[in-house]
């Protein structure tokens, strides 16, 4: 039996696969009421599920969902643009077996079903490409979640996909991306005989979609930044800022007034349901940045089992030590040590405390005298030699600017990429502690005598 959206109604989040390999910067041409009932099948896909049902869609479900209103000319737009899915598809870059990089064509509709009276053509009974699943379905790492009452009122299917590459973008922790122009035209699906010079392409897809985003999402570009080669605008830099959500008062089918006649205002409990899917999609964003590095070691469920557990700040200093140990080859059970490392509070601390000498090795190095004693090296703790070396980089930094560039460039080839946070300068960024001592390490390694004559702890 299909799966009925009528059965779904207070369901509003969306999943989908993102990064450039996943659905979110396919290339895939819809108009905006191809759109509306697209997201409506993807509100019908929970994320338990093992494979894709049929869907039932009403052209009702489809209106009340985006607010369209009562309009009859909605009923013929939404019913028409349901037919026209099954001839829909998505442009996907894949990896192939023999390493090359292949632009794979996936149909939108695998089936679609409408009923022979005509009395009851107000629906369509649907099922998803099996080929999708992997974009859809089961999704473990760095897929898009988002709430479709937070873009319902946008009208341009260009504003719509341009939202969901740059909240995807947000939600992995970027605060501006660059795309080349050539790529964000492939991404929205704009052929070369559309808007071909640059400034209309600004104006009519960019700067409106600048408009479209500030004026009916939860998100807003801040600043367009073009890149030039020459005279020729060759990339754009969007920089984006998150903004409170226009409060979405829960759809009812009842006839409850939406005010409290008393005193005029809404009433709390309309939007708890909301409240709710926010903290979800919190949930799902923090799991995705979490588990992002760690993916190949532990599953969602442990690193979601560790969210509900431990702190944010005492997971991050886990797996960033962690993975530190990793990086030195001295770790072989990776997962188990992610465990231990994360279960432990105030990782720094204790880790500083291990290192403390004996109470018979304080005497010992008390005793040393003699010719040798000049050149006895003082002990140390973890925490003072880490301050000696985060000085050393600070001074390293100064003095050669091209070194901060290097370090950069080789924290993001690594296993530790994804902790570093664009938005933010290099100071902000080592105020993290996990992250200040990820860093000093790559410039030890990198420039090592810069930090000679620097005291040396074992782990």
């Amino acid at each position: 039996m299909a799966r009925k959206k009528s059965n779904l109604q207070d369901r509003y989040l969306v999943r989908m696969q993102g990064g450039n390999r996943g659905l979110v910067e396919a290339t895939s041409r819809m108009d905006i009421h191809e759109f509306r009932v697209f997201m409506t099948m993807l509100t019908m896909v929970l994320p338990e599920d093992k494979d894709f049902e049929e869907y039932e869609i009403r052209t009702q479900d489809v209106i009340k969902l985006f607010s369209l209103g009562d309009d009859g000319r909605y009923y013929e737009a939404v019913r028409e643009a349901a037919d026209r899915l099954f001839n829909k598809k998505f442009v996907i870059l894949e990896t192939k077996a023999d390493g090359q990089v292949y632009k794979t064509t996936i149909h939108l509709i695998d089936e679609t079903s409408e009923p022979v009276k005509e009395s009851e053509q107000n629906r369509i009974i649907v099922k998803f490409n099996p080929k999708l699943k992997p974009y859809l379905i089961q999704l473990q790492r760095e897929y898009l979640t988002i709430d479709i009452r937070n873009v319902k009122n946008v009208q341009s299917p260009y504003s719509m996909k341009l939202y969901f590459i740059l909240k995807h973008q947000y939600n992995l922790g970027n605060r501006k991306k660059s795309y080349t122009v050539e790529r964000l035209r492939e991404i929205l699906a704009i052929e070369k005989h559309e808007y071909p010079m640059y400034g209309n392409f600004k104006q009519k897809i960019l700067k409106k979609g600048m408009l479209d985003l500030e004026k009916n999402t939860d998100l807003k570009i801040v600043r367009l930044e073009e890149l030039k080669n020459g005279r020729a605008v060759e990339s754009v830099v969007f920089h984006i800022e998150g903004k409170e959500s226009t409060k979405i008062s829960k759809t009812r089918t009842s006839k409850k007034s939406e005010l409290d006649s008393s005193s005029g205002e809404e009433k709390e409990e309309d939007f708890q349901e909301f409240e709710v899917v926010q903290q979800q999609e919190k949930h799902d964003n923090l799991l995705q940045e979490i588990h992002q590095p760690i993916r190949q070691y532990v599953s969602e469920t442990t690193v979601s089992h560790w969210i509900e557990h431990y702190s944010v700040e005492q997971i991050r200093r886990g797996v960033a030590y962690a993975l530190q140990q990793v990086e030195r080859g001295k770790v072989k059970n990776v997962g188990a040590y992610l465990q231990k490392m994360v279960a432990i509070p105030d990782l720094v601390e204790t880790k500083a405390e291990s290192t403390k000498p004996s109470h018979k090795q304080s005497a010992k190095s008390r005793s040393v005298s003699g010719p040798n004693a000049a050149t006895q090296e003082p002990d140390l703790s973890r925490a003072e030699a880490h301050r000696q070396k985060v000085s050393r980089f600070e001074e390293l930094i100064e003095e050669n600017q091209q070194a901060t560039v290097v370090i950069l460039e080789h924290l993001k080839r690594g296993l530790f990429g994804s902790y570093y946070k664009d938005h933010l300068s290099l100071t902000e960024n080592m105020a993290d502690p996990a992250l200040s001592g990820i860093l000093v390490d790559i410039a030890a390694s990198l420039f090592p005598k810069f930090f000679e004559n620097l005291p040396h702890i074992e782990d």
